[in-house]
């Protein structure tokens, strides 16, 4: 009890640039485990996440492909850059279900 009440009336003194420096790197590490372990747990939920929406999210240009649609770059672009609003995945679905398919020129 004695040291405690010794500790207690003891001056506070500041503290050397080593105690800074060491206190310092420790609260970056610290930190720095902190968001690597919630990455790493935002991850774990997002990559399965997108691998199988992925396919949801290209269907138009899925289906473009399948059925040889004349414009299979340009519903490509538009469901990648304009998916996301949802009315660009309705046109791109759109065009990609109800457009004209290339016809094949036979020869003899």
């Amino acid at each position: 009890m004695s040291i405690l009440l010794a500790l207690a009336a003891a001056p506070a003194r500041s503290p050397t640039d080593f105690e800074a420096v060491v206190a310092l790197f420790t609260g970056l590490a610290l930190l720095v485990g902190v968001f690597a372990s919630a990455l790493a747990a935002f991850a774990a939920v997002l990559l399965p996440a997108l691998a199988l929406l992925a396919p949801f999210y290209l269907l138009p240009t899925i289906i473009a492909w399948m059925r040889r649609h004349r414009h299979p770059i340009q519903i490509l672009l538009l469901n990648l850059f304009l998916g996301w609003t949802i009315v660009g995945w309705v046109i791109a679905m759109l065009w990609a279900a109800l457009g004209r398919r290339l016809t094949s020129d036979k020869v003899g």
